[in-house]
């Protein structure tokens, strides 16, 4: 589960592309990514920019992290072995 409330700003040369890389190797390793996008703003391009970090497309979005218990019930289901 990949929780944050933007895009990446590190490495200082090409932050996204380095993310990208990142999240397109540990998916080539089986690991599922779950992103979980906190903001108080609609920003199109960064929920378009987690979209391409998600192993399934999906993003979970809020605006704030006091509203990430009204996910619990949908996160633990994403998450669970069942």
């Amino acid at each position: 589960m990949l929780v944050t409330d933007g895009v990446p700003s590190e490495p200082e040369f090409d932050p996204e592309g380095a993310a990208e890389a990142a999240a397109s190797s540990a998916k080539s390793q089986g690991t599922v990514i779950i992103p979980v996008f906190i903001s108080p703003y609609n920003d199109f391009n960064a929920l378009s920019f987690m979209r391409r970090l998600s192993s399934d497309g999906k993003v979970f979005d809020v605006t704030d992290f006091d509203s990430l218990d009204s996910l619990q019930d949908s996160l633990i289901e994403q998450v669970s072995c069942s």
